[in-house]
């Protein structure tokens, strides 16, 4: 690991401890997709990007207009009306601001779309935001759904882009039946990464035939039973 005390140092300022536990913990799991996709060169600005993926996220709503003002960022009308999803575009350009050295484009975009995600994402953007879905301290269904998934299928080959598509469709899902507002960009990335849902559909059977014990499988039920709210993208809590 690299010394980022410099980093820490600065989020002590911005966050609480209880959302630095959670910046920490998508540090390890994008550390541990990197080395999952055999991506070593993009493990460096994998760990700037998760650990300054949230810097803003304990921002009023006031403090992120003006930071979007500011910086004159291309946040819609369509984005204020999702209000849980600003501190990801208002986080990119503060850790820009604070960091300008560190922060290149990729880095930027990895935290500006680590919420909503889009189409076509690239893999650092990917690895950051499936590290912010699954990381191990979320109890949430979906996200142990999604989790156990790519534990089970990261080395099959479009792993990755399966659980990106996954965690996308969990995310339309909980919303829809939730009669809440999904943003744009999610939905069209999830229409994106549709060309793997045939493939997943097999890769999942697979896995429920490899592990059905006494007639009932071990895969994660996919509704959740509990009020998981928090656990939507929009929210990205």
């Amino acid at each position: 690991m690299h010394n980022y005390d410099f980093i820490l140092q600065t989020l002590d300022q911005y966050v609480t401890p209880n959302r630095k536990k959670h910046i920490l913990s998508v540090f390890e799991t994008a550390k541990n997709i990197v080395w999952d996709q055999n991506c070593q060169s993009l493990l460096e600005k994998a760990e700037i990007a998760a650990l300054l993926h949230d810097i803003s996220k304990n921002f009023s709503y006031t403090l992120h207009l003006d930071i979007i003002k500011k910086y004159a960022l291309p946040v819609t009308s369509e984005d204020l009306e999702t209000p849980e999803v600003l501190h990801a575009f208002t986080g990119a350009a503060v850790a820009k601001n604070l960091f300008p050295q560190l922060i290149d484009e990729e880095i930027y975009n990895a935290i500006f779309y680590h919420c909503t995600g889009k189409a076509d994402m690239s893999l650092l953007e990917k690895i950051l935001f499936l590290a912010d879905y699954i990381e191990p301290d979320r109890s949430y269904e979906s996200c142990m759904k999604v989790r156990h998934y790519y534990q089970q299928n990261k080395e099959e080959k479009n792993g990755l882009d399966q659980a990106v598509y996954l965690s996308l469709e969990e995310t339309v899902d909980h919303l829809t039946r939730n009669r809440e507002k999904i943003n744009s960009r999610t939905i069209q990335a999830k229409k994106f990464y549709e060309h793997t849902k045939e493939e997943l559909k097999n890769q999942e059977t697979a896995f429920i035939e490899r592990n059905n014990q006494h007639g009932k499988s071990t895969f994660p039920e996919r509704n959740c039973t509990r009020d998981c709210k928090d656990t939507k993208r929009e929210k990205c809590d």
